[in-house]
């Protein structure tokens, strides 16, 4: 199988095994206990009032990846805008492991 190929069925296999797996967005709104301690960590640490909704139409939020949830915002600074975002250091111990998992039938990142 030529790269492009590889690269393309890596793409397709992960996409469906991440909406498999974090299919479901009240797992990420206010119902949820973990996404509101993600949250209210996020905005007691970090100002984020460097954007009004009208500029920022994206966060701050939460969302979810293969590590686990996450909550982010964007903030400028200098100028420059960043994007933050803060998640329990538990999730990303072994990250590269983590990411092997989702696509283990070459046992390496591409």
């Amino acid at each position: 199988m030529n790269p492009k190929d590889e690269m393309k069925g890596f793409v397709e296999g992960l996409s469906k095994k991440l909406k498999n797996q974090y299919d479901g967005e009240s797992e990420l709104g206010p119902n949820n206990s973990e996404a509101c301690r993600l949250m209210d960590a996020l905005q007691n640490t970090i100002d984020t009032s460097s954007f009004t909704p009208e500029e920022d139409d994206e966060g701050p939020g939460v969302g979810r990846n293969y590590l686990g949830k996450y909550a982010f915002a964007n903030i400028k600074y200098q100028g420059t805008v960043y994007r933050v975002t803060l998640r329990n250091f538990e999730d990303v111990k072994d990250e590269g492991e983590k990411l092997i998992n989702l696509y283990p039938s070459t046992g390496r990142v591409h």
